[in-house]
Formats: C-alpha cells, structure tokens, sequence
C-alpha cells in the first residue's frame, strides 16, 4: 500500500475560516446550542435562562461563538 503526505496550505484555511460563510455556520451552530441550553435550563427565577446568551471573540484561526 503506497503512503501519501498531506502538508495543508494554512494561509488557504485561514482565508476560508474566516469567510462570511463560515462564520454564519459557526453562528447557526451557536444558536441551536443556545436554543438547547435555554430548553434545559433551570425555571426556578428564570434568571439563568434569561442570562445565556452568545459571544464572540477572535482565536487564531477563526472567530469562536461560544455560549454562556
């Protein structure tokens, strides 16, 4: 069986995690977590599920939403 070597082209990856498209996707995925921790969350006063809520920040490769 022959081996092969892949070297990523890292300027490309870093282009395309960045694009409008990607973020948006990266966005979706964000709020359907949200959606789901909301759903889960405890009712006692509310103010945990009235508390979560999306952010973004810059990591090196991409823009991270994350939700907290």
């Amino acid at each position: 069986m022959a081996s092969s070597n892949f070297t990523p082209n890292q300027s490309y990856f870093d282009r395309v995690l960045r694009t409008p498209a990607v973020e948006a996707l990266v966005d979706q995925a964000a709020e359907r977590a949200l959606t789901a921790a909301r759903a889960a969350a405890p009712v006692d006063t509310e103010a945990y599920k009235n508390g979560l809520h999306i952010e973004h920040h810059e990591s090196q490769y991409r823009r991270v939403a994350d939700v907290v």
